[in-house]
């Protein structure tokens, strides 16, 4: 089974709420073969992602590393949409070991202007591509 891994980090409840009209979570959503995983802290922000159509929810991203082994059978996710209020650096290595091969990130947050730090496995980057 494909999966789609939607990372609703702090902003769960929105991201879920919001996918009437944007293209990428409608898209996401009108798949019925497929699983859709949402990761939130909050345990109210993850069963309202379960009210609004996710398959699965996980409190950390760090959760959903072994869901997603299990799901897919060692595959891993094919897309991920990283939707934090604030991105951070040290998120894109956790996020890039979720998703397959040839698989798709998108990051809809905003990260500090001053922020220039990235930490992603440079291996994975070349090897995934």
């Amino acid at each position: 089974m494909r999966v789609f891994l939607v990372f609703a980090v702090g902003g769960g409840g929105y991201a879920f709420h919001k996918r009437e009209g944007h293209p990428v979570l409608e898209r996401v959503f009108s798949h019925r073969d497929m699983s859709v995983v949402a990761v939130d802290p909050v345990a109210f922000k993850r069963e309202k992602a379960m009210e609004f159509g996710a398959t699965h929810t996980v409190a950390s991203m760090a959760d959903a590393f072994p869901l997603l082994q299990q799901i897919t059978r060692g595959v891993m996710a094919d897309k991920a949409i990283y939707t934090v209020g604030v991105a951070e650096g040290e998120d894109m290595s956790t996020v890039m070991s979720l998703i397959s091969k040839g698989g798709r990130m998108v990051i809809t947050a905003v990260a500090p202007l001053a922020n220039m730090d990235v930490k992603m496995n440079l291996f994975e980057l070349t090897i995934f591509q």
